[in-house]
């Protein structure tokens, strides 16, 4: 279902991006949920998985979806990954 994100049928394309927005980023999330769930998406895709969900995130920063908490909440989460690796 992913891959509708690049539907030409706009409201194809649409539909994907509120199921997704209201399934993992809806706007009662706090962000550290928010920025869970990005990371959940992310674990175990493909090339292709990771493509769409790059379109989707276009997509939600274009609506204004993401605060700036939840991408700080990525780094942290990033951050301890790094750290644990080495």
């Amino acid at each position: 279902m992913l891959t509708l994100v690049f539907s030409k049928d706009e409201s194809i394309s649409n539909t994907v991006v509120e199921t997704y927005e209201q399934i993992y980023f809806s706007r009662n999330l706090v962000p550290l949920q928010k920025a869970k769930n990005l990371l959940e998406l992310m674990r175990d895709a493909t090339l292709t998985d990771i493509t769409c969900i790059e379109e989707l995130l276009k997509k939600f920063i274009q609506k204004d979806i993401f605060e700036k908490d939840v991408f700080k909440q990525l780094w942290v989460s990033y951050a301890k990954i790094f750290e644990n690796k080495f």
